[in-house]
């Protein structure tokens, strides 16, 4: 009984000294270790700012008509035939304070001291941050080295926030002229008759003018507020210089979706307490859109260790135009063609 036990031992012994020894056999020959593959993603975060952006509030109130006849609230020209000589009823006034009694005022500010387009504080970058992933699809030799190829995906948020003013001051002249509608029913304000009628009719020419000068001052005031969210779809192409250093090209499609606030402060101010004062008053209007575009980025890349590098480039982007209009005016915000500049860290899986 006893021997039979120790020869059953020592048959486990020894199967179990051989399997060990091959264990140990397989783990010292480098030839049958698994190497674990690279999956071929790289996820790359840092700054990005975008250069030489311009900024400007434009003036696009239209001009009133050289033509006499034509005035801020209203205008008395002439119509088509069927009116009769010296009349129209090509006529129209915007407010009930202008009629009193038969008589109509109509006015006009000449020489507006306005303030037309000014700059803003555009010299301010777009400064922000950027995740991109990076998924390579082939390698290839490059002369004596294994470049890489692939596609990136990446978003990043760039608020922007510029302001600026303008103060104008010229002497302007405000004219007021009557115009005679006794006999006819006055249509409620606003009323605006037209060229073809038919209409109200009432005679072409005043009953009688005023004209004012004086020296006033205009005066607005902008802040123009925007959130970017900065999309890029592209291909990226990757040159290895040396072990620790190489060198990326990416370009392809690049879309800002813009979500801005436009603020204006304006006021109109004369001396004289007859002439057309505006108090001041602030005008608020919001707006989002969808800016196309494309990119060019070049980055060098130092790698740190086999997974982990920096990284700092610079980029070529195009971009469309972001505007926003509100009370006569327009904010701008001009991209064009311009320049980049990007840095940060990238880790490779």
């Amino acid at each position: 009984m006893t021997s039979g036990i120790t020869a059953t031992s020592l048959r486990c012994v020894s199967l179990a000294t051989l399997g060990l020894a091959a264990t140990l056999s397989a783990a010292a020959d480098p030839n049958l270790d698994d190497e674990r593959e690279p999956l071929g993603v790289s996820a790359r975060i840092g700054g990005l700012g975008l250069f030489n952006l311009k900024a400007a509030v434009l003036d696009t109130q239209v001009p009133l008509n050289p033509a006499t006849g034509y005035f801020d609230d209203g205008y008395v020209v002439a119509g088509s035939s069927g009116t009769g000589a010296g009349l129209t009823w090509n006529w129209g006034y915007e407010s009930a304070a202008q009629v009193a009694g038969n008589q109509l005022a109509l006015h006009r500010l000449d020489n507006s001291p306005r303030p037309g387009n000014f700059d803003l504080d555009g010299s301010n970058p777009l400064f922000g941050g950027e995740l991109v992933l990076g998924f390579e699809g082939f390698r290839f030799d490059w002369g004596k080295r294994e470049a890489r190829f692939g596609v990136e995906i990446g978003y990043g948020y760039l608020p922007y926030s510029s302001s600026g003013s303008s103060r104008v001051t010229r002497t302007a002249t405000y004219t007021t002229t009557l115009h005679d509608v006794a006999g006819i029913i006055v249509p409620d304000a606003p009323y605006a008759g037209s060229f073809e009628g038919p209409g109200a009719v009432i005679p072409l020419a005043p009953i009688g003018s005023s004209v004012e000068t004086g020296t006033g001052t205009g005066a607005v005031d902008s802040s123009f507020d925007v959130d970017f969210h900065a999309l890029r779809l592209g291909l990226w192409i990757e040159y290895p210089v040396t072990t620790k250093l190489s060198v990326t090209a990416s370009f392809g499609y690049a879309a800002l979706f813009a979500d801005g606030e436009l603020t204006l402060t304006e006021s109109l101010t004369f001396a004289s307490p007859t002439m057309p004062s505006v108090a001041t008053a602030t005008t608020i209007n919001s707006k989002t859109d969808w800016l196309q575009g494309v990119y060019l980025e070049v980055r060098g890349n130092w790698k740190l260790t086999e997974s982990i590098a920096v990284f700092v480039g610079g980029l070529i982007r195009y971009q469309t135009d972001f505007t926003i209009p509100a009370a006569g005016r327009q904010g701008e915000l001009e991209f064009g063609f311009g320049l980049g500049a990007t840095a940060g860290i990238q880790f490779e899986f």
